[in-house]
């Protein structure tokens, strides 16, 4: 697995922690509740402890692709920038979500950490969301912006795949030619049905041949007459 496929993987975990501790953490504002606290605070330990290997493996993939011809010029460096930036405000509400967490695990009757605690981890919180956006943001840049993907026509140098799907031939109908006096019914099947036309009456029967007969001589079949007697 290459360092940019491994950072696209890791960046996901701290982004989502801090979304989702920012969410509880809220709730345990609103409405004070020690589990929402314990939740809130584990979870910013969570992402303080994801978000190192999520930069270390960006700082690997930055050198990859920092000059690469399909990426914008300028656009791994602002990333790499606002990461740097985040990189510390997450560690430090991290750090701090740890010590709100301790004092309320060694209190057993406490419901939410010190009126100090809960102000430092609020702001924190806050810089944390913001810093996030804005790093995700110009991360999605890096992709969102790349030449290759703005430009419609593939560059010369990447060749188009041919179509290979196979021709099929056209399929020919046998062709029937009708003898006089017969048409091919419409609608019927390829090559057509041959049917006497309408219009031209059908050829009449024809009669059986006579014998011919010569003067004198009975016609074939018939007996002979009797011999007369004078």
């Amino acid at each position: 697995m290459s360092w940019p496929v491994t950072h696209s993987v890791l960046n996901h975990f701290p982004i989502a922690l801090v979304i989702v501790g920012a969410l509880m953490l809220l709730a345990a504002l609103v409405r004070p509740m020690r589990g929402a606290w314990l939740y809130a605070l584990g979870s910013f330990i969570l992402a303080a402890i994801s978000i190192y290997p999520a930069w270390l493996t960006g700082e690997s993939a930055a050198r990859f692709v920092r000059e690469a011809w399909y990426i914008a010029p300028g656009a791994v460096h602002r990333h790499a920038e606002t990461a740097d930036i985040t990189l510390w405000i997450v560690l430090a509400l991290g750090l701090v979500s740890l010590i709100a967490w301790l004092s309320i695990v060694r209190a057993a009757n406490a419901i939410s950490p010190a009126g100090w605690l809960r102000t430092l981890v609020a702001l924190l919180a806050i810089a944390s969301i913001a810093s996030v956006a804005v790093t995700s943001y110009f991360g999605g840049k890096v992709v969102i912006e790349s030449p290759i993907l703005m430009n419609p026509t593939p560059p010369l140098a990447i060749p188009v795949p041919a179509d290979t799907t196979p021709a099929v031939a056209p399929t020919v109908a046998p062709t029937v030619t009708p003898t006089p006096g017969q048409v091919v019914a419409p609608g019927s099947a390829p090559g057509g049905a041959i049917v006497p036309s309408p219009t031209q009456p059908a050829a009449p029967a024809q009669k059986p041949a006579q014998p011919q007969t010569t003067p004198g001589t009975a016609p074939a079949g018939t007996p002979p007459a009797a011999p007369t007697t004078h």
